[in-house]
């Protein structure tokens, strides 16, 4: 597949996607801006899907150099597990260097991921590791229960949370609590209609909005 376009405004962009075999496909894509140059930016990446792992490598530069890699593979003789970790490395400002890397185990109707994060923290320059760790179970076919719990180091942050979603024939409701003493909760429909409300207890702060989607009716066919 070969995309481009020219706007009025003075921009510039194509993408080209190319699949090699049954696992490979290489990707290109750039982006030039005649009036604005920071917009300016170039990458590519090639990525693989095999039977039981699926990796992908990217070189890009957006006034820098910035190159990222993942890879994700399900254990062989554990199929419930499956382990992954991806790094970005930015040519910037000396260096910068974030990882991560995870698990899943799945089973039946219950699901666990936990993942461990190194990123600098802007606030002191220093590094900022991070561990989350979350657990979700499928009650019925249509009530799910989850819950995550999130610490950081060297700045010992730590949270809780618990959320909940129940699935009707024709609409979804989401709610979710956390130890930051805020509540939400979203309701939603397949037509494309919603509101949600979050109440932070300890602020004082209120919020609800409203979501609607108009969708043009279909065309009759000709009698």
């Amino acid at each position: 597949m070969l995309v481009a376009r020219a706007g009025i405004d003075g921009g510039v962009n194509g993408r080209w996607i190319q699949k090699v075999g049954t696992g490979f496909e290489v990707k290109a894509s750039t982006n030039s801006h005649l009036a604005e140059p920071q917009r300016n930016m170039h990458e590519g990446s090639i990525d693989y899907t095999g039977m039981n792992w699926a990796a992908s490598a990217k070189l890009a530069w957006q006034g820098a150099w910035l190159f990222a890699g993942s890879l994700t593979k399900r254990m062989p003789f554990v199929p419930q597990l499956q382990l992954g970790g991806d790094v970005t490395v930015v040519a910037a400002n000396g260096g910068i260097c974030i990882g991560s890397g995870g698990l899943r185990w799945a089973e039946d109707k219950d699901a666990f991921n936990a993942t461990l994060s190194r990123s600098p923290d802007p606030r002191t320059g220093s590094s900022k590791n991070e561990c989350k760790l979350s657990y979700v179970r499928k009650v019925t076919d249509r009530l799910s229960l989850g819950t995550e719990y999130q610490y950081s180091h060297p700045d010992m942050e730590s949270g809780l949370q618990m959320g909940y979603e129940y699935t009707f024939r024709q609409a979804r409701v989401q709610g979710l609590l956390d130890t930051e003493g805020k509540v939400s909760c979203c309701v939603s429909d397949f037509a494309g209609f919603g509101f949600s409300g979050m109440i932070d207890y300890i602020r004082g702060d209120y919020k609800f909005g409203i979501m609607m989607h108009v969708l043009p009716q279909p065309e009759q066919p000709p009698p």
